[in-house]
C-alpha cells in the first residue's frame, strides 16, 4: 500500500480538499472525480503535459509544475535502471584506459561528451552539457535548488 502527502500552494488549499484523495502505483495523487491533482491545480493544455520540476510527484506547489511537451518532459527524466555508476548519463566501459563515458540522449540521437578516468569527472562534463543542451533537465543540483527558495516553501501538507 502507497503512502503518502501531497504539497500544495496554501491559495489551493481549500480546492484540493473538496476531494478525497488516493497514490497512483506511479506516486501521484490521483481522485476519482479531480482526476491527477497537477492537473487540476495547473489544467490541461493540448499536447502538452505537466512537469514536476523536483521530479517528485507528491510536490504539486505551482512553482514545480510546468506544461511541457513530451521532448521536453523527457529531458526532466531520472536515472534508468541501475548503472554501475548510479548517475544519469554516466556508464563504465571496460578495458580502457579512462572508463568512465560521459553521454546524453536527446532528440533520439546520441551525444558523446567524453572519457574521465573517474564517475565523477563524467558526472560534472554530463552536467555541464545537460544545463547547455536539455534547458528542462533538472537533473542537477544547482538546478533544482532554485526550488528551495525561502518564499516557495510549502505552506500545507493535504494528507490522503
Amino acid at each position: 500500500r502507497l503512502a503518502g502527502h501531497a504539497i500544495v500552494d496554501i491559495a489551493d488549499v481549500l480546492l484540493v480538499s473538496k476531494h478525497r484523495w488516493g497514490l497512483t502505483t506511479g506516486g501521484y495523487a490521483f481522485s476519482w472525480t479531480a482526476k491527477r491533482m497537477h492537473v487540476l491545480l495547473l489544467g490541461k493544455v493540448a499536447g502538452k503535459n505537466i512537469d514536476n520540476i523536483n521530479r517528485n510527484p507528491l510536490d504539486n506547489r505551482r512553482h514545480n509544475l510546468r506544461h511541457v511537451t513530451q521532448a521536453q518532459n523527457q529531458q526532466n527524466m531520472g536515472l534508468r535502471g541501475r548503472g554501475k555508476s548510479g548517475i544519469r548519463g554516466v556508464v563504465y566501459v571496460k578495458n580502457r584506459a579512462k572508463p568512465w563515458s560521459a553521454r546524453a540522449t536527446l532528440g533520439r540521437k546520441v551525444f558523446y561528451v567524453g572519457s574521465y578516468a573517474t564517475p565523477e569527472q563524467a558526472a560534472e562534463a554530463i552536467s555541464a552539457w545537460r544545463m547547455t543542451h536539455m534547458p528542462y533537465s533538472e537533473a542537477d543540483a544547482e538546478a533544482s535548488a532554485s526550488l528551495e527558495r525561502p518564499d516557495a516553501r510549502p505552506e500545507r501538507l493535504v494528507g490522503r
